[in-house]
């Protein structure tokens, strides 16, 4: 299944559900111990989090993640520590289990 929702549904009510969304890496921060990735489509944006010990996701992969690739994500639904209200998918963010880059973007 390419995706299960798109990147502006998700909301609170999800929370604790597993999802596939698919879309273009907006903005990427890596905090070292955390890498966020905001992901959008047509509909609106997802933040994705990655946390360190995260042994599922693959970091080669991760590596490859520039800039408007695009990005497969699935994971769990998670409510965020710290909500942005100016968004409609704010009190959220999806923890990632899995990442599939389904297009390659190079990074000028």
């Amino acid at each position: 299944m390419y995706r299960n929702h798109n990147c502006g549904e998700l909301t609170i009510k999800n929370v604790g559900e597993t999802v596939i969304i698919a879309g273009w890496v907006q903005k990427i921060r890596n905090l070292g111990s955390m890498v966020f990735i905001d992901l959008r489509d047509q509909f609106g944006i997802t933040q994705i989090v990655l946390s360190a010990d995260n042994q599922t996701v693959d970091k080669t992969i991760l590596s490859q993640v520039v800039t408007e690739c695009v990005l497969q994500v699935e994971g769990t639904v998670v409510e965020r520590s710290s909500k942005n209200p100016k968004m409609v998918t704010g009190e959220i963010e999806v923890d990632a289990k899995k990442i599939a880059i389904l297009g390659k973007c190079k990074n000028v």
